[in-house]
């Protein structure tokens, strides 16, 4: 299926359960900004209901091909592109804009190279089509208030509600290992686990609820005290939000991350889940549980900006018009 008119960008990612929501959920934060720029943007990929539902109700059109007219900007989001499909890209006329978290896309045909990664210009060789680091961070504009409600709460790191967000891999079985530590630390506790799957799970001395992917992210972060991940976007968007945050990566990658986000105190490491044993996430939970609220505040406040997203969209547009 091809475009049947010319939009101003076409935004290429995907969005199921083998890629994951993460890349298409900054997708989507950076084409509702761009809407409200009146530009007009379509999505090229492969996606779930969930994703499909999101892009329906907000009025983008999507295909599962990508027909790229002259003169379109293009902004892939996507490990797995391979440099001749993006030289195909450059050579139909397109104007390449990459969110390339690990700098495997520095060529010089691309116009926009995108890693809103903490630290990101101490990891990139970095030229002037970069943008970087947290001052580009796409969030969606609903965390605004949310940041601003944590901001006004001054509620001295007490602990009511735990919100553990796994995403749609959890190929280490995470989510069952923090549920069972977190049963054993907290009492009378109201934790909600957001994971793909449903787990076949009780617990003794806490309650717990198990959703799904939702539509109003923005809700739990809200809701939620303090916040534990699989290692992905969610620790950049606790942050973002002023909220205690903790990640058991699930990937080397995902860790390497953690790891400068922890050493800047803007997220917790728990550790890497492949390797760590029950008894030391045990310890680390107890450690950020007890001691992270205060410390995390304090930088989250001074390294994430609140208008990052008009920064960001600020440069694409000048890639659009350029």
């Amino acid at each position: 299926m091809s475009f049947s008119q010319m939009h101003d960008v076409v935004i290429h990612c995907n969005g199921n359960k083998k890629s994951g929501l993460g890349h298409f959920s900054r997708c989507f934060n950076i084409a509702l900004a761009l809407k409200k720029c009146r530009v007009s943007v379509t999505f090229c990929g492969l996606y779930d209901d969930f994703a499909h539902n999101k892009l329906v109700n907000a009025g983008f059109s999507y295909s599962s091909e990508l027909n790229v007219i002259f003169g379109q900007t293009v902004l892939c989001d996507d490990y797995n592109l391979g440099i001749n499909h993006l030289l195909a890209i450059d050579a139909a006329g397109g104007k390449l804009i990459l969110i390339d978290d690990f700098d495997q896309y520095n060529y010089d045909f691309i116009k926009l190279i995108v890693n809103f990664r903490y630290g990101a210009a101490k990891l990139c060789k970095v030229t002037p089509r970069h943008a970087l680091d947290l001052t580009f961070f796409p969030f969606s504009e609903d965390l605004i208030s949310v940041r601003d409600k944590t901001l006004s709460k001054n509620n001295k790191g007490s602990i009511s509600h735990v919100m553990v967000f796994i995403g749609a891999h959890d190929k280490h079985q995470i989510a069952g290992r923090l549920l069972a530590l977190l049963d054993n630390l907290l009492l009378d506790k109201h934790i909600i686990l957001v994971a793909a799957n449903k787990l076949d799970f009780e617990l003794k001395n806490n309650n717990l609820e198990q959703w799904s992917f939702v539509d109003d992210i923005a809700q739990l972060y809200d809701w939620a005290d303090i916040i534990i991940s699989g290692g992905g976007l969610t620790k950049y968007e606790a942050g973002f939000c002023l909220k205690p945050n903790a990640a058991l990566s699930q990937t080397k990658e995902q860790q390497e991350d953690t790891n400068m986000l922890a050493k800047a105190n803007l997220c917790f490491d728990l550790g890497l889940a492949e390797s760590i044993s029950q008894d030391e996430l045990s310890v680390k939970l107890s450690q950020f549980i007890n001691d992270s609220a205060t410390k995390q505040l304090t930088a989250q406040k001074s390294n994430f900006d609140r208008n990052s997203m008009k920064h960001l969209t600020k440069k694409i547009l000048e890639v659009i018009h350029e």
